[in-house]
């Protein structure tokens, strides 16, 4: 019996690759290029005040799903996960913070660079980093001189 060789297109899947792409905003940027949806957001989970700007957010997917942010009065970080319902949402004000450890596993392939952020009263999160070793770098920087200020 002959082999029937099909060729597979794989069109279809172009757009979800797309969507894909653009939904994982994953690495650091600039608060001011978060979309008014997603500052709405953040602001609906507790996390921002009207008049708090985000200097640097940084997410592992969707901006929905998690992220984390340094303000200009806070260090910040959510994961929600609606079909488990598991939402963890921490943030400390500067002058709440007592220590934050920066560990850059940046050459990792399944893990992310993180600020361990201890707090006066013993709370302990930690904000997950997900960039090159250089931004993950400029990242800590950026939270250790604002809660220096």
């Amino acid at each position: 019996m002959p082999t029937i060789r099909k060729k597979m297109k794989f069109s279809h899947l172009s757009p979800i690759l797309l969507i894909l792409l653009v939904a994982c905003n994953g690495g650091i940027k600039s608060g001011n290029d978060l979309s008014k949806v997603e500052l709405e957001y953040i602001r609906e989970i507790g996390l921002l005040t009207n008049n708090e700007k985000i200097l640097r957010f940084t997410s592992q997917s969707v901006n929905s799903t998690n992220g984390g942010f340094i303000s200009d009065k806070r260090l910040a970080y959510y994961w929600i996960d609606e079909r488990n319902e598991t939402n963890e949402i921490n943030s400390a004000i500067y002058s709440e913070i007592d220590t934050l450890i920066f560990k850059d596993l940046s050459d990792a392939w399944t893990y992310s660079s993180f600020i361990k952020v201890v707090t006066q009263d013993s709370l302990e999160f930690k904000v997950y980093v997900n960039d090159d070793r250089e931004k993950a770098n400029e990242f800590f920087e950026t939270a250790m001189s604002q809660w220096k200020k």
